[in-house]
C-alpha cells in the first residue's frame, strides 16, 4: 500500500498531524541525519512524516537516516544517495529566518538534481554582533519504488 501527499489550503502537506504538535517542533528535531521529503512525493503507506514550518513544501521523515533507510528497504522502496555534498550558507538577523532561508536554497539545489528528498549531514549556527550565520551540509536523496533512478522528470515514476 502506498500514498501520495495531497496539497490543500488547510493542510498544505496533506498529512495528519497530532493536535498537540508545537509549531516549531520540527525546528528542534531538525539536525544531523534528518531526512526531508518534498510534498507530493509518492510514498509507502507506512511512512509517517512531520510538517516543518521552516521549509514550505517539505516534510521531515525522521532524524535517523539508518532507521528511515531500513524502513524504506523493508517496504521495497529505494532511497538513492547522490554523490557530492551540497554546502549552503545564509546570513541574517534572526536565526530561525536564516535557517529557513538556507533550507530554501538547499531545497532548490536538490530539485535541480531531479531529487525529491535530502539528508542533512551537518548544521552550523553562529551569531556575531547580531548577525546570524547558518551553514548546512547535505546530500541529495531520491525516494522511489523502482531500483533504477528515474528522477522527478519522469511522469510515470513510482506507479
Amino acid at each position: 500500500m502506498s500514498q501520495t501527499l495531497a496539497v490543500s489550503p488547510n493542510n498544505p502537506a496533506g498529512i495528519a498531524y497530532p493536535a498537540d504538535t508545537a509549531q516549531f517542533e520540527s525546528e528542534r528535531e531538525l539536525g544531523d541525519g534528518s531526512v526531508l521529503i518534498q510534498t507530493g512525493t509518492h510514498l509507502p503507506g507506512s511512512l509517517v512524516l512531520t510538517r516543518t514550518a521552516l521549509l514550505s513544501g517539505w516534510s521531515l521523515a525522521g532524524n535517523s537516516r539508518s532507521a528511515f533507510e531500513r524502513e524504506m528497504r523493508e517496504a521495497g522502496w529505494t532511497l538513492f544517495f547522490m554523490a557530492g555534498t551540497i554546502q549552503i550558507t545564509a546570513f541574517g538577523l534572526n536565526e530561525r529566518n536564516t535557517l529557513s532561508a538556507a533550507l530554501n536554497r538547499l531545497a532548490g539545489r536538490v530539485k535541480s538534481q531531479s531529487c525529491n528528498s535530502f539528508e542533512i549531514a551537518h548544521i552550523t549556527r553562529e551569531s556575531f554582533l547580531g548577525v546570524c550565520r547558518v551553514s548546512i551540509s547535505a546530500h541529495a536523496r531520491h525516494l522511489q519504488k523502482e531500483a533504477l533512478f528515474l528522477g522527478q522528470s519522469n511522469p510515470a515514476r513510482n506507479k
